[in-house]
């Protein structure tokens, strides 16, 4: 449901594609074209109502500005970190091009049931079950259960994703540039992009690993770039990129060792660092001393102490070289 907020009337939103743009605000919010606007024969712009009330939302043909305000989310949507699609398509899951596409044919799959393990804004893993013919689909219950499970799967998460040392692995996408094009028939990549693909597991069932469909995913829905970390069957840890091609329908992908700085908030995240001791730890890692981090924090040298004793606890070293060291060694 869309509230009504006091003394809004109305949104106006430029964007690049009128018609996805539409079909998003109804697959999203329940929005409905009202009012359409046309000038010169072609559509210009539109005026959504919602059922249930609200502001009304005007989106008009304006590339150039849309671009200008991108990466400026206007919504931001609470979603259940749970979904089952059947019961998302009310027992109808032959209405998902997912199900018709590939749960059904490739997997027998009747239903499916994803997690998304979120805590303190960050997204640490994802999980897909499956149904398959002859069981019954997950139920309200099922979901409510595997809800419940997910700050216990985070907390575990947090204390394992940086531990243990990576084995020997093929490096050679590291050598080279590792890339990967994917269009409506398939893919096409580097000799290194062949190799990144298989120390991210291989292909699955002719697909590639689910790391890179998520982001080739949000860039077909729309995204301008989608990007996440993840490590690799070889324990390394690796960014995976991926950004819409001029045609419309295909997706550049490129993979790259991840550097300090991406892995940066992630690490200090998992070791369940403050907002503050982040800072101070980022200022650690560069060589700032503790008389300069007090002074580019405000703060007094005594407290920047107390903050590095709980970072020196939280990350189980006794100095700042370890520390330093075992920051690297996450890598």
């Amino acid at each position: 449901m869309i509230p009504t907020l006091d003394g809004v009337h109305h949104l106006k939103l430029p964007v690049t594609d009128l018609t996805r743009s539409i079909a998003w605000y109804a697959s999203r919010l329940g929005y409905a074209v009202a009012v359409e606007f046309h000038e010169d024969g072609h559509l210009a712009g539109v005026v959504l109502d919602h059922p249930a009330g609200g502001p009304q939302l005007g989106l008009r043909l304006d590339p150039d500005r849309a671009r200008a305000a991108a990466g400026f989310d206007y919504f931001a949507i609470g979603a259940d970190p749970v979904g089952s699609l059947w019961l998302d398509t009310d027992g109808r899951p032959e209405t998902c091009h997912r199900f018709a596409d590939f749960l059904e044919p490739r997997l027998g799959a009747i239903d499916e049931l994803r997690i998304a393990f979120t805590g303190d804004g960050l997204l640490w893993a994802g999980l897909a079950m499956h149904r398959d013919r002859g069981e019954a689909p997950f139920s309200h219950s099922d979901r409510d259960v595997l809800r419940r499970m997910i700050p216990t799967v985070v907390d575990g998460l947090r204390h394992s994703l940086f531990h243990g040392v990576p084995v020997e692995g093929n490096d050679r996408w590291i050598q080279a540039p590792a890339v990967i094009m994917v269009t409506a028939s398939g893919f096409q990549a580097s000799s290194a992009g062949l190799a990144a693909i298989d120390d991210l597991g291989g292909l699955d069932h002719g697909d590639l690993p689910t790391s890179m469909l998520s982001v080739v995913g949000s860039v077909r829905s729309g995204a301008p770039a989608a990007m996440v970390r993840t490590r690799d069957t070889t324990g390394r840890w690796v960014t995976i990129r991926a950004a819409p091609l001029s045609d419309g329908a295909s997706v550049v992908l490129s993979v790259t060792a991840t550097s300090a700085v991406e892995l940066f908030p992630l690490a200090t995240g998992a070791f369940g660092l403050t907002r503050r001791e982040q800072e101070v730890a980022d200022l650690v890692l560069q060589g700032t001393s503790t008389a300069a981090i007090a002074k580019a924090l405000v703060l007094s040298p005594h407290t920047v102490q107390d903050h590095l004793k709980s970072i020196f606890r939280k990350f189980g070293v006794a100095s700042r070289r370890d520390l330093v060291g075992r920051f690297i060694g996450t890598q």
